[in-house]
């Protein structure tokens, strides 16, 4: 096998660790949450993600419910993953757990749950890392120069690849070996829901299990109880009932989220989840029907035509239409949601007076989406940075 110009693996290995750790000055790890049910990053998320610096997604691999006519678990909603990637960040896969499980499951069944997940969040983590490298490693300019000397031949580049697998996978496995999982567990399904991480734990040697926190999980921790992880994911919006018509704001208000962080003694390190998705709740006769994903309120505050603007962020239908697949009647109501720079960089404050952050430390921004990254510019997502990690 032909070996590799020294300097040109010294070249890339800066590359294979990301680049992104000459900015000393930056404390916490720059993180997305990746909830799309297709990965892949195209030309345009791969400008954005190294324009903003994104170090790291936490990947939803899929869902875990509970089916009521088997009266078992079963995975739902796998993400599908592309592997013609056009950029790479570390990982760290996500499995989202509902609570409807534990509260169904027998203990004698929580092993068999864990070794199912521990099986195929593996096998999972397995195809996308091999494939990301890999596809990593082609669009390198040795390979293509490799490519265009050697049109004819494939030994040369599949002896190139071999190669730089060998040196970069160890370490990019090494460092992406945590799997979260997201769990909203209660009081009574707690003792279920940490038995299981530790079995998940025990079936996953190699691997770091960490665990969501929700706000109220944090505020009450001596009710909800302490996971058996050295770290969670603190989830900072989805604060109040979306049903409630006179709510405002059910993703995260100022005054809600000071509601939660009200001490400074949580005994796990905690990474942090803040918001900058908006959704319509959908309203008809002053009662709750739904949700609709990815609405904005400037989108909506355009389009004169079709809405008339009522309070509180709701938008009244001026007609019978049809948006997707749902038939909206005059006299509908949107109510949009969305949290603004202003209430983050509170929220920043407030968390900057109570968790502790280090360079280990991860902010992430819920979620990964054009309509939703593109809210904020560079130098206002670095002022959220600054403001938790001061």
């Amino acid at each position: 096998m032909k070996s590799i110009p020294r300097k040109f693996i010294l070249y890339l290995i800066p590359f294979v660790f990301f680049g992104c750790r000459h900015h000393a000055y930056i404390a916490p790890v720059r993180s997305f949450c990746y909830w799309k049910t297709t990965f892949k990053i195209d030309t345009v998320d791969a400008v954005n993600l190294k324009k903003l610096e994104v170090q790291h997604f936490y990947l939803r691999f899929f869902d875990v419910d509970w089916d009521a006519i088997s009266k078992n678990t079963m995975p739902v909603a796998e993400c599908e993953f592309s592997y013609n990637n056009e950029y790479l960040t570390d990982f760290t896969p996500t499995i989202f757990i509902t609570n409807t499980v534990f509260e169904n499951i027998t203990e004698s069944k929580i092993d068999e749950l864990a070794s199912h997940i521990a099986h195929k969040t593996s096998k999972m983590v397995d195809r996308l890392y091999n494939n990301s490298l890999e596809s990593f490693i082609s669009r390198s300019d040795q390979f293509k120069y490799l490519v265009k000397k050697f049109p004819e031949s494939w030994s040369e580049t599949d002896n190139y690849r071999d190669s730089m697998m060998q040196i970069i996978k160890p370490a990019f496995f090494n460092r992406n070996n945590e799997i979260l999982i997201d769990c909203d567990w209660t009081p009574t399904t707690k003792n279920k829901y940490f038995k299981f991480l530790g079995i998940l734990k025990a079936k996953m040697p190699g691997n770091e299990i960490t665990s969501t926190l929700r706000l109220w999980q944090y505020r009450s921790y001596r009710l909800a109880g302490i996971p058996p992880v050295k770290r969670c994911l603190l989830m900072c919006y989805n604060l109040s009932d979306p049903r409630k018509y006179e709510k405002v704001n059910s993703i995260a208000t100022y005054e809600e989220f000071q509601k939660y962080i009200n001490h400074s003694v949580y005994p796990l390190h905690l990474d942090i989840a803040l918001p900058i998705h908006s959704w319509a709740v959908y309203i008809r006769n002053a009662k709750f029907k739904g949700i609709v994903n990815g609405i904005s309120q400037e989108e909506i505050a355009k389009n004169t035509d079709l809405f008339e603007p009522v309070a509180n962020q709701r938008y009244k239908f001026l007609r019978d239409t049809v948006i997707g697949e749902t038939y909206y009647r005059y006299g509908d109501e949107f109510r949009i949601e969305q949290v603004d720079l202003q209430t983050l960089l509170g929220f920043a404050n407030i968390l900057a007076d109570h968790i502790k952050m280090d360079i280990s430390s991860r902010i992430s921004f819920f979620s990964w989406d054009a309509q939703f990254y593109n809210r904020f510019s560079k130098n206002e997502y670095n002022r959220i940075y600054k403001t938790i990690s001061q």
